[in-house]
């Protein structure tokens, strides 16, 4: 107070902030968890004044109402990384032919063959970047996944680059990619990526090309 205030509306004063600091303290103690805290140089607009103690509040109650996975859940995006089998029993593939090709059509990259056999897919995270290996018989190849919707670039074969943008939709990861070869887009697609509550991954992917069309519905199970 200024130094002027007379004594009476100082003694007025105090007797009316101990009566506030009393209140606040039972309005805390309505709660098993509730604590009146002071914080130096904040007004009444504590929020503006000093929001880093405002947003440590929230946190501090969340963290005690809230399992930590469901926090981890409503904060983050799905966590793909790891090693993954996939399940080729619930595997589904379907392909269709283009009756009549346009003429000069370039060509597809062979199918499995008939024997398919997959491999442990690795996905490993470094900041917002996933980085995929694996996955089928044979393939050496890694590619990138970056979900802040930039192109991407991978070389999966001499010649043949696989070119690519993610971007979340509703908890699920959607990359949209194509492959070119000597820089003539040979097919393109989507794969759309998901969690599902007990903690398989499922790949939906869309092929397309002036050849064929084809669906394909991955199941993968985490091994590591």
């Amino acid at each position: 107070m200024p130094p002027d205030v007379p004594a009476d509306v100082r003694e007025q004063a105090a007797l009316y902030f101990r009566a506030l600091a009393s209140g606040h303290d039972a309005y805390a103690a309505l709660s098993t968890r509730g604590h009146n805290q002071l914080v130096p140089d904040s007004g009444h607009f504590i929020q503006v004044d000093n929001p880093k103690v405002v947003l440590a509040a929230i946190n501090d109650v969340l963290s005690k109402i809230a399992p930590q996975s469901l926090l981890a859940a409503q904060s983050s995006h799905p966590n793909f990384s790891g090693k993954w089998r996939i399940d080729p029993t619930k595997t589904q593939q379907h392909a269709t032919l283009v009756a009549n090709p346009p003429q000069g059509a370039p060509a597809i990259p062979p199918p499995p063959p008939s024997e398919h056999q997959y491999t442990v897919e690795q996905i490993e995270q470094s900041g917002s970047l996933l980085k995929i290996s694996g996955g089928e018989a044979g393939t050496t190849a890694v590619y990138t996944i970056d979900p802040t919707g930039k192109k991407v670039s991978d070389s999966i074969a001499p010649g043949l680059v696989r070119v690519a943008k993610s971007h979340w939709n509703d908890g699920r990861l959607v990359t949209e990619w194509q492959m070119e070869r000597n820089g003539e887009v040979v097919m393109h697609g989507t794969d759309t990526r998901s969690l599902t509550t007990d903690g398989l991954q499922i790949v939906d992917r869309l092929i397309e090309s002036p050849r064929h069309h084809a669906e394909v519905h991955l199941v993968m199970e985490r091994v590591s």
